[in-house]
């Protein structure tokens, strides 16, 4: 092909060929429900924790004593918050864990070994 000067550089007009299905495009209500959706998630406090545990009961009793709605998963019941928890605290099976706004917490004035 004599007509290309630099034959390592790609010529995007030689191959451009592409399906207009595939180009995604985001309107403007789920560009909405993306950005409600993180607002919530950031808003959102999930407890990790054990039945049992004075410092998971104390976690508990201060979110309820601030009005704070949370999620609570017992570890030792339920094998996917098991799971979601180690790889929050990188292996670290203490409790509680507090994730509120994006940020780990593991302990609330002190810790209980899962």
């Amino acid at each position: 092909m004599k007509w290309r000067k630099w034959p390592w550089l790609p010529q995007p007009w030689v191959k451009a060929s592409f399906s207009l299905k595939k180009i995604t495009t985001i309107t403007k209500h789920s560009l909405v429900d993306t950005i409600t959706g993180v607002i919530e998630m950031l808003n959102r406090i999930i407890l990790f924790g054990i039945d049992g545990c004075s410092y998971t009961a104390a976690a508990k009793e201060e979110l309820s004593r601030r009005k704070r709605p949370y999620e609570y998963h017992n570890v030792v019941k339920e094998q996917e918050a098991l799971q979601r928890m180690l790889e929050l605290t990188g292996g670290a099976r203490l409790v509680p864990v507090i994730v509120e706004q994006g940020y780990i917490k593991i302990g609330f004035g002190g810790t209980c070994q899962v």
